[in-house]
């Protein structure tokens, strides 16, 4: 990503919006804070107080779906048994020495998490009309109702039932450019904007409301914290490295590595080690053996 690009979403995060065009018209897409949750969540409680006992449930349909021969109980069974084995190899990757071990596991992971949302999808489909459904719709409606707005800030509909009302197309049309525009900041931009821009200063003392900040611009302050200190380490990597995301996560990684094996060995009472079991030549580049000259020196046998 460009420069430019860089620029106008971190005065968008600032701002916390991000302007869109709708036919001849610029609006605005407010970014989501906690507060705007919060009553997307009161609304959603009113709703669902409204509708007790006017939709089936997700287990209504998924029991006339069972009767059908659509869905199994087993399926339910299959996707606990798979997100605790998610869940237990996520609970691994801290302990394991190795990065190619961690890379080994984070595949395994996202192959269980295709498969999750393979079955979830199927699950989905049969509860389209659930009360479930109904009610997630209604957050996202009212979510866009209150972060849609004109160029002075003001909410685009005077009211939730003016919002109601408007044509489906114009309301359909406008909530997919709301969302569209917030995913637009990611991860990437936000860790962007934080090494690349003047953020890191602007918002290290700055105090977030959870009323008037954004979820981006609390995130966005979690970067920037995460790059000062890296700035702030006695042994920091080259600038080359902090620019280069997968870079600088492969150099934390083997930091992290490199700690836990030095206090292995520190706790034998050993002055040093010569090998690790498993190791690849990825390994012991990450680990600082072949730029570093380091002691850690990646082979294929046992600890003696």
């Amino acid at each position: 990503m460009d420069a430019p690009y860089i620029e106008v979403q971190y005065h968008n995060v600032l701002n916390g919006f991000s302007p869109f065009v709708f036919g001849d018209d610029l609006l605005l897409a407010k970014h989501i804070c906690s507060h705007d949750i919060f009553l997307a969540n009161a609304h959603v409680l009113k709703v669902k107080s409204e509708l007790k006992g006017g939709l089936d449930t997700e287990y209504d349909f998924l029991k006339s779906a069972i009767t059908k021969g659509l869905w199994d109980d087993k399926k339910e069974l299959e996707l606990q048994k798979i997100q605790k084995t998610i869940d237990s190899k996520r609970a691994l990757i801290p302990k394991l020495p190795l990065p190619s071990d961690v890379k080994r596991i984070e595949n395994e992971i996202k192959v269980l998490n295709i498969k999750i949302e393979e079955i979830e999808d199927l699950k989905s489909s049969f509860c389209i009309y659930s009360l479930e459904s109904k009610l997630n719709v209604e957050k996202r409606d009212y979510l866009a109702f209150s972060g849609i707005c004109r160029q002075d800030g003001t909410k685009y509909w005077e009211s939730y039932d003016a919002f109601l009302n408007d044509s489906g197309l114009t309301t359909n049309s406008l909530i997919t450019l709301y969302y569209q525009s917030l995913n637009k900041i990611n991860n990437n931009i936000l860790r962007a904007i934080a090494k690349t821009t003047d953020a890191r200063f602007r918002l290290k003392n700055e105090s977030l409301s959870a009323e008037g900040s954004s979820i981006f611009l609390f995130e966005l302050k979690q970067w920037c914290d995460f790059y000062i200190q890296i700035h702030e380490l006695e042994d920091k990597p080259e600038e080359r490295v902090i620019n280069n995301d997968n870079e600088l996560d492969r150099w934390l990684l083997g930091r992290k590595s490199r700690g836990q094996m030095e206090k292995s060995v520190k706790s034998k009472g050993e002055a040093g080690f010569t090998a690790v079991v498993g190791g690849t030549k990825e390994d012991m580049e990450i680990l600082g053996g072949t730029n570093t000259g380091s002691v850690i020196r990646i082979a294929q046998q046992e600890f003696n």
